[in-house]
């Protein structure tokens, strides 16, 4: 990563579980609505949160493959059979760990991009 990047490392067990939390404490604490904006607006809140905890998983779940033994021996296996020698091997394609990186930002839906706009 270069180092004017300003992503960061994802600590996707701890996140997933402050969602969890999110979700269960909204199970536990229901909230009476009264008109359509107010039902609108809880529909938004939990949206907001299922998408993000189902965007964690999926980055769980990616993360774990890139980390996995099987994909750096076939990425290896890739690169040795590669019919002509690759340009800045080993640098541009390494055998090292991978790690995904998130925005500062988080992971923000389309809707919340909407939503963030329109109120600004």
């Amino acid at each position: 990563m270069s180092a004017g990047s300003i992503s960061q490392d994802i600590d996707y067990d701890r996140q997933i579980q402050e969602a969890l939390d999110e979700l269960q404490q909204m199970q536990e604490t229901p909230q009476l609505v009264s008109s359509p904006e107010e039902f609108e607006a809880l529909e938004r809140a939990i949206r907001q949160r299922t998408d993000r905890l189902g965007s964690l998983l999926v980055g769980h779940h990616l993360q774990q493959s890139l980390d996995s033994d099987t994909l750096q021996a076939e990425q290896a296996l890739l690169v040795r059979h590669w019919p002509k020698p690759l340009r800045g091997y080993p640098e541009t394609l390494s055998l090292h760990r991978h790690k995904l990186m998130q925005h500062p930002c988080g992971n923000e839906t389309q809707d919340d991009r909407k939503e963030r706009v329109g109120s600004a």
